[in-house]
This record gives structure tokens, sequence and C-alpha cells, in this order.
């Protein structure tokens, strides 16, 4: 398994679920990378969905860092928009990145109110846990209903050189074409601008996702796909998380 280079990964356990296990995970890019999503087609939308989208248009499609709970999707509650933004800030903060880089998401119970401050008082643990090796511990802590983690990996030779992608996804039954409660997450190296990024991967939902059923659950609102790309730095050098690693923690 060759992970495309400019990535880290972390996960850790924050309280969410009733069972101690990994809920919380974290995606950091060693440099702002280019990102596009699609998101639920459902006009009940959760918080995290929302505050997704706002993000990504005031980054221009750029992403620093990918936030996902698990175990309470922060959907029809009254105080979902102030967790996700809260969230989103504090990991901001530690990250030493612009708010509008961090992407959240969150999967699990729905119309439950989510506590900030657990994830909050996680963060440190899980920034300091972040690794390039670390890969399948996210896609394990963002599962809920799921038997076993859901990843893929492909490589593809160019002109240039080897360009490396990886991804993730969660859900179980919880589909359909109108894209439910399931996440999906893909990584990789290749220098992609974020227009054609969005063309690519609206192309590939409709070949993959779009064309699942199952049971669809009321509201479906945390469905997004993000694909974030590494600039040409990371895949040249594959040391920029380390700089940034050393830098942000100064």
């Amino acid at each position: 398994m060759n992970l495309p280079l400019g990535y880290a990964y972390a996960a850790a356990y924050a309280g969410i679920r009733q069972v101690e296990k990994d809920d919380l995970a974290l995606i950091v890019t060693g440099l702002a990378a280019s990102a596009a999503a699609v998101f639920t087609q459902n006009r009940v939308q959760a918080a995290p969905v929302k505050l997704c989208r706002r993000h990504l248009h005031l980054s221009r499609g750029l992403v620093g860092a990918i936030l996902v709970n698990a175990g309470n999707a922060n959907c029809a509650t009254r105080t979902g928009d102030a967790v996700a933004q809260a969230v989103c800030r504090a990991a901001a903060k530690l990250l030493r990145l612009p708010v509008s880089q961090v992407l959240p998401a969150s999967t699990g119970v729905i119309g439950v109110d989510l506590d900030p401050q657990r994830i909050i008082d996680a963060l440190p643990r899980l920034v300091s846990g972040l690794g390039t090796d670390r890969f399948d511990d996210v896609a394990r802590a963002i599962m809920t209903t799921d038997l076993v983690p859901k990843t893929a990996f492909a490589e593809t030779r160019l002109r240039r050189g080897v360009v490396r992608t990886a991804g993730m996804t969660k859900g179980s039954g919880m589909i359909q074409p109108r894209m439910a409660t399931t996440l999906g997450f893909v990584m990789t190296d290749a220098q992609i601008p974020p227009a054609q990024l969005r063309a690519m991967l609206k192309r590939g939902v409709e070949r993959s996702y779009s064309r699942l059923s199952g049971t669809e659950t009321l509201p479906p609102t945390t469905r997004w796909c993000c694909w974030p790309t590494a600039l040409p730095e990371c895949a040249r050098t594959g040391g920029s998380f380390s700089r940034w690693k050393s830098t942000s923690r100064a």
C-alpha cells in the first residue's frame, strides 16, 4: 500500500460514542491542497454539511484539514451550527490554518446535541498523534454501522512520475441515489486545480455512489465526498508534512 505523499492522519477516542472506540479523526495536508466535494441532495442538511460548503467557497477550493467525528451526526439540533464552527476554530488554531481551510464532517445519531468540548479537549491529543502511517486508523474511526473498513488504493504512472490515490468511505445501507448518511474521502498527490477536480469528482460519484441503493434515513444529511490533492512540492519531496509539523508545534 503506497499512500499519496503529503498527508498525515490521526484518530482518537473523544467520548462521543457510548463504547470506548475511536470516534474522532483528522486528515491533514502538508500544504494547502485543492479540494472538491459533493453533498447530500436533500433539503435538510446537517450543520457540518452547510459549513463545509461555506468553507470551500471562502477558501476558493483549498483545504488544510478534514475533521471527522462519528457517533453523532450534529444534525437536527438547535446547537448544530455553533458546534461545527467551534470545533473548526479549535482545530484551525492548533494547526495554524485559516478556519476556512478546515472541513468538518459528522456521522452518527440524529437529533442529539453534540458536546463540542469533547472534541476540543481531544484535539491536542489528536494533533500530536498525526502520522503518515495512520490511514487505516482513520478509516476505522469513521465507521458506524459498517462491519469492516472500506478503503481503496491505486497508482498511476505518468510521464513525470507516479501518482498515488487512496480513498476511504463509511456507510452501510444508508445510501440511496440522493446521498444519505455516508462519508467518503479520497486523497491524491496529483496536481489538479479545484475546478477540474470538481468535474472529475462529479463524474466519479455519478458512476459509483449514485448507482447504489439502500435504506434512506430521514433526514439524509451527512453524505459528502472530498477529494483533496497535494501540491507539487508534496509529491516531489514527501517532506512538507515534517516541516509543517515541526513549525506548528513551535
